[in-house]
């Protein structure tokens, strides 16, 4: 027991250590993956991994897997590739509750924002209690989605979108996604509830924002 107590008391201060396994080797070569990871290393970091010392659910002291390193640096290849192998770490969070999606919209990663996304859909798939969709035109559900976020009408766009089928990456007339009228028309619950479903919005609206827990500061930016 006292052995027991002496190890979590030292594990705040031993990154990126495993709680099982403790070998003097093992720090630093986890050290290692995570480099190789950085620099896009697709070779080095299997290699690595077929180590015992180290494993795909290793995190860095804060709290990062290696699909959130791979996703943030914007090594497409190594995405897919822990993605395909690792399934699970797309649910994974780090210290401060991003996914790596979330790491790789704050990174700027479009490209692989969109995977992770297409990813995320079609792991959550459908709600088993959710309607039929009724066929109805996509200009028509576009264009109507667009007048629900400058009205605000959150109910309406859910409906569109989930009942309907209609694509949350619609624009209006003047090029605005529906986080950019939703913003400049001020409904900020309405931004809230699309970022929160459809995070890559993020990237397609150029808008730059900051998240503690469920609150959210928009900035609006240029689309560079």
């Amino acid at each position: 027991m006292i052995k027991k107590c002496v190890l979590f008391a030292l594990l705040p201060v031993m990154p990126f250590m495993a709680m099982e396994k403790i070998s003097p080797d093992a720090a630093i070569i986890q050290k290692e993956l995570f480099a190789a990871i950085a620099n896009g290393n697709i070779s080095q970091v299997q290699k690595l991994l077929s180590r015992i010392e180290v494993k795909a659910s290793d995190k860095t002291d804060d709290g990062r897997t290696v699909l959130h390193v791979a996703a943030s640096s914007g090594h497409i290849q190594l995405v897919a590739w822990f993605c395909d192998t690792y399934p699970f770490l797309l649910r994974e969070k780090d210290s401060t509750g991003n996914t790596a999606l979330d790491c790789a919209l704050q990174a700027g990663q479009l490209e692989i924002a969109r995977y992770l996304n297409n990813l995320r859909m079609q792991v959550s798939g459908p709600s088993p209690e959710r309607p039929v969709a009724k066929l109805v035109d996509q200009a028509t559900l576009s264009s109507d989605l667009c007048v629900a976020a400058k009205e605000g009408n959150i109910a309406q766009i859910q409906r569109y979108i989930e009942v309907n089928r209609a694509d949350y990456l619609a624009r209006d007339s003047d090029n605005k996604t529906l986080l950019q009228i939703a913003l400049a028309n001020g409904h900020i619950d309405l931004c809230i509830w699309l970022l929160e479903k459809f995070p890559l919005l993020i990237l397609e609206s150029g808008v730059a924002y900051k998240t503690s827990r469920r609150m959210l500061a928009f900035i609006a930016q240029p689309q560079l």
